[in-house]
């Protein structure tokens, strides 16, 4: 029994040998993706405490369905360099799927006192905007314009604690994401993230 092999069979056939060939030639190494000198000097380290956070409940006769609640976290920016925080964005997605922005505020320790009505004594962080940080100043970059951030030395940290208040109908089960724009002195930024969990 003979077997013909189609015409475009031999081609492919033909192209096959040549590609193997050529690749005969030259080493075949897999790497990580190269990443440019600058940005791979970036060493930030980027965590929120507690862990876990617990909501405290906010009196009100407004809310029909979920109570407003807030919650106290402290974000550690810090890193082997000099790290740059140029700002943070909050945002959380509760058990039933429903995301949510709170009001963010400023405060000088997680054990500061809270209003009754859930407004620390500072004045709120504008959200979505990643935007100013508390004790934030503009900060040279060699070669180009200052950066306005909050500035961390190699081998320290700062620690920033806020207040977060939700509003009404906001489930307080949940996932809160906290995302930090860090950089080097050369002004190479990054985003971080860092979830933490709400129950």
């Amino acid at each position: 029994m003979s077997m013909r092999i189609p015409f475009y069979g031999l081609v492919l056939l033909f192209l096959g040998a040549i590609g193997t060939a050529a690749c005969d030639r030259a080493e075949l190494t897999v790497t990580e993706p190269a990443l440019a000198p600058a940005a791979s000097s970036l060493q930030a380290s980027f965590a929120a405490e507690p862990q876990a956070l617990r909501p405290e409940f906010l009196p009100t006769s407004s809310c029909v369905t979920g109570l407003r609640f807030g919650t106290r976290i402290s974000i550690i920016i810090g890193g082997s360099g000099d790290v740059i925080l140029r700002g943070l964005r909050f945002a959380f997605n509760d058990q039933s799927g429903r995301r949510a922005l709170p009001d963010v505020f400023p405060i000088p320790s997680l054990s500061s006192p809270v209003s009754s009505t859930g407004i620390p004594a500072s004045s709120p962080i504008p959200l979505p905007e990643s935007a100013a940080l508390p004790g934030a100043s503009p900060i040279p970059i060699p070669g180009s314009s200052p950066i306005t951030g909050l500035f961390a030395s190699a081998g320290t940290s700062r620690t920033l604690p806020f207040y977060l208040r939700f509003g009404c109908g906001v489930v307080a089960q949940g996932i809160l994401v906290i995302t930090g724009d860090a950089g080097d002195m050369n002004g190479n930024f990054r985003s971080s993230e860092v979830r933490v969990r709400v129950n």
